[in-house]
């Protein structure tokens, strides 16, 4: 670093100069404060990144629910919603092993929970719109399931979702939420708004109303889950008791049969 660079940092800088003598070159000089300034006024533009929060610790009985819910499958869906800022990004998503529908009258509406804090939960608090993306089991469409849900973890290295995508992002165009298509293993898009948040502890439960469905296959293909830790397909079915392979069970009426069968011994025994 030249002696004229320095003096006009000092300078700019309103730091004392500190004049000292070389003994190996009695015209030279340099000043101590100098570098270090220098060094630690570079090194405030690149702070070093905070290291990532540490999970909670459960208590017993959340670890013991953990683990039971791992046993049931889950539906795996991805949700978008359009960025804070538009111009500097291409939207927020996540992905949901959550999703379940409340109702279907008066309104189709469908509900989810999100860990807060979360940026997509911010914009969608902001904007009132979201996709629901239901997906296909297909490889292509796991891989981007799992590059969604990377973003609300806590991983040292993060793949953005958008540059895995093969098919190009649609926009809806009253809401301007980008949309994934057949090309990425969406069998079907749900176009939401917010109808209901409430916070319960560090989750958000959403309730969303759906105001338009995208069928993209007809409803032909089956839809992604998630059991076990491992991404899973439907499996063969489990025929319940007193019915026939392949016939459809009413759970309700069998119910209804199975107690006028048991009132029909009670009178028997009598």
């Amino acid at each position: 670093m030249s002696i004229p660079r320095i003096r006009t940092y000092l300078l700019n800088h309103h730091i004392p100069q500190r004049k000292l003598i070389s003994p190996h070159r009695p015209k030279a000089f340099f000043f101590l404060p100098i570098l270090h300034n220098w060094h630690n006024s570079s090194a405030s533009h690149t702070p070093a990144p905070s290291p990532p929060p540490s999970p909670p610790v459960l208590s017993p009985i959340s670890e013991s629910l953990r683990t039971s819910m791992r046993a049931l499958p889950h539906p795996v869906v991805i949700l978008t919603t359009a960025a804070v800022v538009p111009p500097t990004s291409t939207g927020h998503g996540i992905t949901l092993s959550t999703l379940t529908c409340v109702s279907l009258h008066p309104h189709a509406l469908i509900t989810f929970n999100i860990k807060t804090p979360s940026k997509t939960s911010r914009s969608m608090h902001k904007h009132g719109s979201f996709c629901i993306h239901v997906l296909h089991t297909t490889p292509h469409s796991a891989h981007i399931a799992n590059v969604f849900a990377q973003l609300a973890a806590s991983h040292n290295r993060k793949l953005s979702p958008w540059t895995q995508l093969r098919g190009q992002i649609e926009r809806d165009p009253d809401t301007g939420v980008p949309m994934l298509g057949l090309e990425d293993g969406v069998i079907s898009r749900w176009r939401c708004e917010r109808y209901q948040v409430v916070e319960v502890e560090d989750h958000e439960i959403w309730v969303g109303r759906v105001v338009q469905i995208d069928d993209l296959t007809g409803g032909k293909s089956e839809g992604l889950m998630y059991q076990n830790r491992r991404f899973r397909r439907v499996g063969d079915e489990v025929v319940a008791e007193l019915t026939k392979l392949g016939e459809e069970v009413n759970v309700d009426q069998q119910e209804e049969v199975n107690v006028d069968q048991e009132e029909e011994k009670a009178k028997e025994a009598v």
